[in-house]
């Protein structure tokens, strides 16, 4: 009976017995106190029944004491043992109490059962006005990134056109330099050979030069051959003029 009383005693192993019987099972006093003790404040046995044992007047006591601070017991049947009619009779209050305790908490209990309900229905519908703003910004998100996505299309397509407007750029002016560096490299060609061309005509002009120079030279030369012949010629020409002068007196005679 201890063992049994110690399961009494603990709420977690005896969370599902409710009622039990131990009616004819020759318990004497020690058993019952231990019975006792353990529904004290033991809170899920509503109904033991204990009849026909050995039990005597002396526990009755520390039976109504202990009992009395129970509150979820609403059946106890000890007839058949040595209890006195007035024991009985408190023992019939005590569970009457009980039942009226039960019955006053029930409504209590709808009562908290219902604001209970209440308060998860509020939290229900913040649950439900929250989900609902979660949807809407989940919606809202999901057709920012849409846009985001389209824009990012929109983007990517303008860079690869802009992409290919500045490669074909970049190609015409490659096109644009290469011929302007051959243009260059020709202008250089002609420019070198025209400067070959100015240096041979230099070379040319030069030998002419030395040539007429040379004529020139020589003329000044044969200019004063002449001039000195004419000097003496003109220093000549009176003395001859005389003498043909003579002559032709000479001649006359």
């Amino acid at each position: 009976m201890a063992y049994f009383a110690n399961i009494l005693a603990d709420a977690g192993s005896s969370g599902q017995l409710q009622k039990f019987d131990f009616s004819s099972c020759r318990l004497n006093d020690a058993g019952l106190i231990f019975l006792i003790n353990a529904l004290q404040n033991n809170k899920n046995i509503y109904s033991v029944r204990l009849t026909d044992n050995f039990f005597s007047e002396n526990v009755e006591a520390v039976l109504l004491e202990t009992l009395n601070k129970n509150t979820s017991l609403t059946e106890i049947a000890l007839q058949g043992n040595r209890f006195s009619h007035s024991c009985l009779q408190k023992m019939k209050k005590i569970t009457q109490r009980n039942v009226k305790l039960i019955e006053e908490q029930e409504p209590n209990k709808l009562k908290a059962e219902i604001y209970r309900l209440r308060y998860e229905h509020s939290k229900l519908d913040k649950a439900k006005q929250l989900l609902s703003q979660q949807q809407e910004e989940i919606k809202s998100v999901s057709q920012y990134r849409q846009n985001l996505k389209a824009h990012m299309e929109s983007f990517k397509d303008q860079e690869r056109e802009r992409k290919k407007q500045i490669q074909d750029q970049i190609g015409l002016q490659k096109n644009q330099i290469a011929e302007k560096e051959k243009q260059i490299q020709q202008k250089q060609e002609s420019m070198q050979h025209m400067e070959e061309e100015h240096n041979q005509r230099m070379k040319e002009l030069e030998g002419e030069y030395n040539v007429e120079k040379q004529k020139k030279d020589n003329l000044e030369a044969d200019l004063a051959g002449v001039k000195e012949e004419l000097e003496n010629i003109e220093a000549r020409f009176p003395q001859e003029v005389a003498e043909l002068k003579d002559s032709i007196e000479h001649a006359k005679q």
